[in-house]
């Protein structure tokens, strides 16, 4: 008969907790039962109490919390509280006037940018079938104190602005510490330099100003019968100005605009199809021409006084791959063409010209060299030009800010440049917000 070999110490389960009780009586277990819960309840407890802590210290604290919009100036990256209506003759979408305005007064000069009818003419037309304006309220966004890192030119950001009694204002850094900056001809100088907007920051500030038609699904056919004819050629006759559609009461200095955008979807194309899209400068033309499916090239023409236009620099590549149904894009906005496919940009070139006389009356034209291509949601788009200050800023001990809608926005143009200590945080879009994008009209 073997003795039972002793019992080590590490036979035990590490995984139980030990036990608390000194027997098997029923005193014993209702104890250990006890004493388990309340540490249960403990240990929640103490979560519970740091989960209002951190929340208390990242919210409440000011890491992040979330703040509504009250006013237009960055218009239409972040709205302000604003009216909305379709228009009745075309069906339109558009964000007639700001709430901050006379609502009378803003139907009755409102004007649309797509068919250039007056609000009012509607309405006396239209009378059964014109909705009442909807009131939207500013929009929702979220501030980021820079725990992670500093601030960037072009970010939005939200500063204490005294002079309005210490509220929070938001508007997007343009110039940093040390830079000299100008705003001269519509355009942001930099230590002497131009400073184009980027595409992203474009894409957040344009508005919608023309459709052919209101469906995304409404086609253009384009087909060239025989090169090279341009039987294939749809033509963009829509003139556009600085007009802000936003605030119809102002009385603007209304002028001529290059800072557009054509926006396009190729859906189908037949082999060896040559697509030429020609931005008119006013003073000139850039045509870009796609070899569909693989390669690009650009050339730059300059208007003479002779009848012969000069060409300057040609610029040519590879089209990315998934060119067919991506989103193409043409900017020629700060004086700066950019050729974007599906948000990223393939290739750009600066552009000098004259200063406008009056608007161009055909900004693009799109024509089939040869092949055939369908084109599908055709738009164009409008970036607002800043407006001149009336002052060089040399070497900021502080950050230069502007607001996104220049025709009524207060910004360091008039109050100078803000301290580095009055920013308080990056200003991004509410998480939990319907998604939405300037580039469809929304």
């Amino acid at each position: 008969m073997k003795a039972s070999p002793a019992a080590r110490p590490d036979d035990a389960n590490e995984c139980c907790p030990p036990s608390l009780g000194t027997g098997n009586s029923p005193q014993s277990r209702q104890l250990f039962r006890f004493r388990r819960a309340l540490v249960a309840y403990v240990d929640n407890g103490l979560m519970l109490l740091i989960l209002i802590l951190m929340s208390d210290t990242l919210l409440i604290g000011g890491v992040f919390y979330p703040i509504r919009v009250v006013s237009p100036s960055m218009m239409p990256t972040f709205n302000g509280p604003r009216f909305r209506i379709p228009c009745a003759r075309c069906g339109f979408p558009q964000t007639w006037c700001a709430a901050t305005q006379s609502l009378p007064e803003c139907l009755g000069r409102a004007v649309c940018p797509n068919c250039g009818s007056r609000l009012a003419e509607q309405r006396r037309e239209f009378a059964t079938i014109v909705p009442k304006p909807a009131y939207f309220v500013g929009d929702r966004v979220l501030l980021l104190k820079g725990i992670w890192r500093g601030w960037r030119r072009w970010d939005v950001v939200a500063f204490y602005n005294t002079g309005e009694k210490g509220g929070l204002t938001l508007k997007r850094i343009v110039g940093l510490p040390g830079e000299r900056i100008e705003v001269r001809a519509g355009l942001l100088w930099v230590n002497g330099q131009p400073q184009p907007r980027p595409w992203q920051v474009q894409r957040a500030v344009c508005v919608p100003v023309w459709r052919p038609q209101m469906s995304d699904s409404f086609a253009i056919r384009l087909e060239a019968t025989s090169p090279p004819a341009h039987s294939g050629t749809f033509s963009i006759e829509h003139p556009v100005t600085t007009y802000c559609h936003f605030h119809p009461v102002l009385d603007q200095q209304e002028g001529p605009t290059r800072n557009l955008i054509l926006r396009f979807r190729i859906a189908e194309f037949s082999p060896g199809t040559r697509l030429q899209i020609r931005s008119d400068l006013g003073t000139g033309h850039i045509d870009l021409v796609l070899e569909l499916p693989s390669r690009y090239s650009i050339r730059y023409f300059e208007h003479n006084d002779s009848e012969q236009d000069s060409e300057g620099e040609y610029l040519s590549g590879e089209l990315p791959h998934r060119v067919i149904k991506g989103d193409l894009a043409i900017s020629l906005v700060d004086q700066r063409f950019l050729f974007v496919v599906n948000d990223g940009v393939v290739a750009e070139r600066d552009y000098a010209t004259k200063p406008l006389t009056r608007p161009i009356s055909r900004p693009f034209q799109i024509a089939v060299e040869q092949g055939s291509a369908t084109i599908l949601e055709l738009g164009l788009w409008k970036v607002s030009s800043y407006l001149d200050a009336q002052h060089v800023n040399n070497f900021l001990p502080g950050y230069y800010l502007l607001g996104d809608d220049p025709h009524i926005s207060i910004d360091s143009r008039h109050f100078g440049n803000v301290p580095k200590g009055r920013v308080i945080g990056r200003v991004v879009n509410w998480p939990f917000a319907r998604p939405t994008s300037h580039m469809n009209g929304g």
